[in-house]
């Protein structure tokens, strides 16, 4: 922001005499650059606005949710799967968070380029809800965790409404020119990337009464939504 010299000086002349000094000049610029830069950066992500009732999950009081990620057997005399690792977040239930998930659940089918963004794209919208939570001194209502050896989660957690999200990731090497052509142009990788994890999410909605008990079965065969990340060449978090 430009400060005109003469302007002050004319400005001054109005009332009492005032001296415009380079180093008044200085301490002008220095203000305005300080406002300036105080303004919103219009590049910044802008994350909505905390839309869930704190009071609605009183601390003290807990209800436990359980659960089990796995792969179902193939036949009867196999065993399931654990699908060991899996991701398992737990948020208090936003209606922000749903819609966005819900839209781009139902735009991925509208691109190719859409259907690659939608796991990063799901992933900032939960990042998002968290930020707000942590600004709002809620980050105890972040709760996360992985499924263990067997494939089993448990929490304890306040009563109230709750989304539970689960994520599972496999990687897969570049496709083949083997592959079907629709999987080649599905996943069809831009240097410097060598590989795609295939993703899979689980979505629950439910609430839970103090003392009350949850238990979910995320398998593979009810799945909310498939995706792909893109893995670097690095190969880092293969």
């Amino acid at each position: 922001m430009a400060v005109d010299a003469r302007a002050v000086a004319h400005a001054s002349r109005r009332g009492a005499p005032a001296v415009v000094t380079r180093r008044r000049l200085l301490r002008l610029a220095m203000g305005a650059a300080a406002v300036v830069s105080g303004a919103a950066d219009p590049r910044a992500p802008r994350r909505p606005a905390l839309d869930v009732d704190l009071a609605r999950y009183p601390p003290g009081a807990t209800a436990s949710v359980t659960g089990r990620a796995y792969e179902e057997r193939r036949r009867p005399s196999a065993a399931d799967t654990p699908l060991v690792g899996a991701s398992v977040t737990l948020l208090p239930r936003s209606e922000t968070l749903l819609a966005r998930l819900a839209a781009l659940k139902a735009g991925a089918r509208d691109s190719t380029a859409s259907y690659r963004g939608a796991v990063a794209a799901m992933k900032t919208a939960m990042d998002d809800l968290g930020h707000v939570l942590r600004d709002a001194d809620a980050a105890r209502l972040i709760v996360t965790g992985t499924a263990d050896a067997t494939g089993r989660f448990s929490f304890d957690v306040p009563p109230g409404a709750w989304v539970l999200l689960g994520w599972h990731a496999a990687f897969i090497d570049t496709p083949s020119a083997a592959a079907p052509r629709r999987e080649r142009q599905m996943y069809r990788l831009e240097a410097p990337l060598e590989g795609y994890r295939a993703v899979n999410l689980w979505l629950r909605d439910f609430s839970v009464g103090a003392g009350g008990r949850e238990a979910f079965e995320l398998t593979d065969r009810n799945v909310w939504f498939s995706g792909v990340e893109e893995v670097k060449r690095t190969g880092a978090g293969r």
